[in-house]
């Protein structure tokens, strides 16, 4: 894999890019539960448990920018569900999210910036990134659509 650097990584809902954004991380982790058998020779055995995955994403607020704080942190009031992609270089990992925190941080004579924390729903999925959408992304655009249908 070739030397990357940071802006090669991103974070998209759905197919909109987070605007403004300045860092991005994706957390994985596993419990990993201890067990011990006749056979283990006295010595711990570990046992996978649990996975779960995290993406916290910080950036500069800019309120003019068509996907930014303002609509991430309205995620958390309205309790929704929506796909993200974290993606870099030429891979990804999307899974659905929810937004855990929005957290808004401002000094006197300071750029105002974001940090948002998303918590993965279930599985986590990872693919190379082509020019296509990853194949349970294609409908997105339809699912959008017919949002904004009965919006109307």
């Amino acid at each position: 894999m070739p030397v990357l650097n940071g802006t090669q990584f991103g974070l998209f809902e759905r197919t909109q890019l987070v605007g403004y954004s300045t860092g991005c991380t994706l957390s994985l982790s596993q419990d990993l539960p201890e067990k011990t058998t006749k056979d283990s020779d006295g010595w711990v055995e570990l046992m996978p448990g649990l996975r779960s995955a995290e993406i916290r994403v910080t950036g500069l607020v800019n309120y003019d920018a068509d996907l930014n704080f303002e609509q991430l942190a309205n995620r958390i009031i309205t309790k929704q569900k929506v796909t993200y992609i974290f993606r870099y270089g030429n891979h990804y990992f999307w899974g659905y999210g929810f937004v855990q925190d929005a957290e808004e941080i401002t000094n006197q004579d300071e750029t105002v910036s974001f940090t948002v924390t998303i918590k993965l729903w279930r599985n986590l999925y990872y693919g190379l990134y082509t020019d296509q959408l990853p194949w349970d992304l294609i409908f997105t655009p339809w699912e959008d659509m017919l949002v904004q249908w009965e919006s109307a």
